[in-house]
């Protein structure tokens, strides 16, 4: 893959670069602002953007906006510190073709972007441009990563009663068999509600169904 860098940090883009030079990836160029990405076009014909979100000038995910408007078909993955799901969506919204949490590491945004890149894609030079279906697969991997992170912040104790909950136990069985108060499980409650940004038992317990942070059938499947 031939690649361009967009992010501030110029000592993170270099680190970055060498890596993915060691993977056989070739960076083009490394950019600290879509300020500078008019006359990287111009001398560089890339496959993708690998970009942070925000930038010096542009709040919210107005960088992608300006990448997607210079070059509409050109895939853009965005690699980012910013945990904050609604920025991810605004980011997606704004054209971008995937998201990795910079958390996650260089193996989850390599198999990104060669994820993005076998699309078929179609810039001002002629190729073809990425399909509805990659956005759909992207605003997916939002909601996991998501979840990832909402279960990283959740403490054993938290597990513990979302998982009990799960298996239809009321909260003096929860209580009884954590061997705390009820208040105590209650204060949990609370922090999970907090945590997970549900307003109830029901929508906790779909939730953790739905995220995979819970089985179905009761056993524990937290995110690693």
């Amino acid at each position: 893959m031939q690649i361009i860098i967009c992010d501030e940090h110029l000592m993170f883009s270099e680190a970055l670069s060498s890596l993915m030079a060691q993977r056989g990836h070739r960076v083009l160029a490394r950019i600290s602002s879509p300020d500078e990405a008019v006359d990287v076009l111009d001398r560089h014909e890339a496959d993708v953007w690998l970009t942070e979100l925000e930038f010096v000038g542009y709040e919210g995910a107005a960088a992608v906006r300006r990448l997607r408007a210079l070059e509409p078909g050109l895939p853009i993955v965005v690699f980012t510190a910013h945990r904050d799901t609604n920025l991810l969506h605004e980011a997606l919204a704004e054209g971008a073709d995937g998201v990795a949490l910079k958390t996650e590491g260089i193996d989850e945004v390599e198999r990104l972007l060669r994820r993005v890149c076998a699309l078929p894609f179609k810039t001002s030079h002629g190729r073809t441009g990425p399909d509805k279906a990659w956005s759909q697969r992207a605003r997916a991997s939002v909601q996991r990563q998501s979840s990832r992170v909402a279960t990283q912040s959740l403490t054993q104790k938290e597990q513990e009663v979302m998982l009990r909950l799960a298996r239809g136990e009321s909260t003096s069985a929860v209580a009884a068999g954590l061997g705390v108060s009820v208040s105590t499980v209650r204060t949990h409650l609370q922090h999970l509600y907090v945590k997970l940004d549900v307003h109830s038992r029901l929508e906790l317990v779909a939730y953790a169904v739905r995220n995979g942070m819970v089985r179905v059938e009761g056993a524990p499947a937290m995110s690693a």
